[in-house]
């Protein structure tokens, strides 16, 4: 893949909410989302700060919250 065929935000953004996602959704995902954005960081690091990393983090949030709403606790059930 060249440099230039992930340039378009909206990949960075959608990639980013993904990598938030797959960890919500099953645990075990973090370990292949942290991956994912380390290499993205090693690649592209203005782009994975500006767009990847913001886009993750709602639905880390909404996790969290969840989570405590659910058990009063932030670590996993």
């Amino acid at each position: 893949m060249r440099r230039g065929q992930l340039s378009n935000r909206w990949h960075w953004t959608v990639a980013g909410f993904s990598g938030g996602l797959a960890p919500t959704l099953d645990l075990g995902m973090s370990f292949v989302s942290a991956a994912i954005g380390v290499y993205l960081l090693s690649w592209d690091w203005r782009n994975t700060l500006m767009r990847f990393a913001p886009a993750s983090l709602p639905p880390m949030a909404a996790h969290f919250a969840l989570t405590w709403m659910i058990s009063g606790d932030l670590r996993p059930i």
